[in-house]
């Protein structure tokens, strides 16, 4: 009985931990890059991904021998060196605009209103609504399914996008510069505030 619990303890000990064949590939691609990469900052990138590469080529080395083994070990080191230069090359990698990852015209839109109303209700495009809603926690942000399938249109009915706005008690629509409308949404009750390369900031026109 206590032998057959030790078996199953060891067997379960050996499923979790391997053969170990992972430190000695993670070590060989060290060595590798150490000798070949002359971009020091990049090695810790190219490790963590070598991690990967190596946890998989190390479970078939386990369930192979002999030479088998041999062709296995092969393939991770030219995965190694056909891949490794190009983990984090020039055109792979681009400096974010902002530290929050939103886009430069949104963030320049979303100052503008800011700085008119303290709580702006905002309608907006669907892929937009997350970032008004992390930029700020001072704008409400309405989502409903109708209007996301309207906005998604190439040439939306801007006259319910606006019905809908003025329900919703919206103060601003802001929507993407690469839709157009038939009828613009000044037509119905919301005039332009300001503009950028990207999109467009309506206000709402206020009458007495």
């Amino acid at each position: 009985m206590v032998r057959e619990l030790l078996g199953e303890l060891y067997s379960l000990y050996r499923e979790y931990t391997g053969t170990g064949s992972i430190i000695v590939l993670f070590i060989l691609s060290a060595i590798v890059l150490e000798k070949s990469d002359k971009d020091r900052h990049k090695k810790p990138v190219y490790l963590s991904v070598l991690g990967t590469v190596g946890c998989a080529v190390s479970e078939i080395i386990t369930r192979l021998s002999g030479v088998s083994a041999v062709f296995a070990a092969a393939i991770c080191i030219l995965a190694v060196a056909v891949s490794g230069s190009n983990v984090l090359s020039a055109g792979m990698n681009s400096r974010a605009e902002n530290v929050m990852h939103l886009p430069a015209n949104l963030v320049e839109s979303m100052d503008v209103i800011l700085n008119e109303s303290d709580t702006p209700g905002i309608l907006t495009m669907p892929d937009w609504n997350l970032y008004f809603e992390s930029y700020s926690s001072d704008f409400t942000v309405v989502t409903e399914s109708n209007l996301n399938a309207e906005l998604s249109k190439t040439h939306p009915d801007m006259k319910k996008v606006a019905q809908a706005a003025h329900e919703c008690n919206c103060e601003y629509v802001v929507i993407s510069s690469d839709i157009w409308p038939e009828v613009p949404i000044t037509e119905f009750g919301y005039e332009l505030m300001y503009e950028t390369d990207g999109c467009v900031v309506y206000k709402e026109v206020k009458t007495p």
